[in-house]
């Protein structure tokens, strides 16, 4: 049996910015990320989608400015320019899902409250059911059909990433 060794929360960091150009402030947006996975799961970006992106980033902003009493971690250009980098146009193949499963190795050695992480991954899964339904692709659509295969085959995905299950309590 081979062992893989998990990427220290240093590691993580050195390689978002070195392969990804994602350092600063902008780690801080990377739980964004299952957010856009699901805006392009049905293969196009559609403005109720993407209004649900920016509502959870700003809120995002909102809760950083107040955990640093104020203090500014990231501008509103900054969110704009990683939102737009990755709403604008498809992302290559693969590359949400790196950086979801980067963001969550660069966690495992960062110590975390239990609660105030199943809180975080409860409202992650929530707004990406909010973006699966905010718009379909075709009109008419059947009873099972507007959430699209592929959003109910992520939306499975992501609550094993965030290890949310109905058998388990949240992370």
């Amino acid at each position: 049996m081979s062992h893989v060794a998990v990427p220290t929360s240093a590691e993580v960091l050195d390689l978002l910015e070195r392969d990804y150009g994602i350092s600063g402030g902008l780690i801080y947006l990377l739980d964004v990320v299952p957010l856009i996975e699901m805006v392009w799961a049905d293969g196009t970006n559609q403005p109720a989608e993407i209004r649900l992106v920016y509502k959870f980033a700003l809120d995002r902003l909102a809760q950083l400015s107040s955990y640093a009493e104020g203090q500014q971690a990231l501008s509103i250009g900054e969110t704009n320019a990683f939102l737009d980098r990755f709403l604008s146009s498809p992302p290559p193949a693969g590359l949400l899902r790196e950086l979801r499963q980067l963001c969550h190795h660069g966690s495992a050695d960062h110590v975390e409250d239990p609660v105030d992480r199943a809180i975080r991954c409860q409202t992650i899964l929530e707004y990406c059911m909010d973006i699966a339904a905010a718009a379909v692709t075709r009109y008419p659509y059947g009873d099972r059909e507007r959430v699209t295969r592929e959003e109910k085959g992520l939306l499975l995905e992501l609550m094993g990433a965030l290890n949310i299950s109905p058998d388990l309590p949240p992370c």
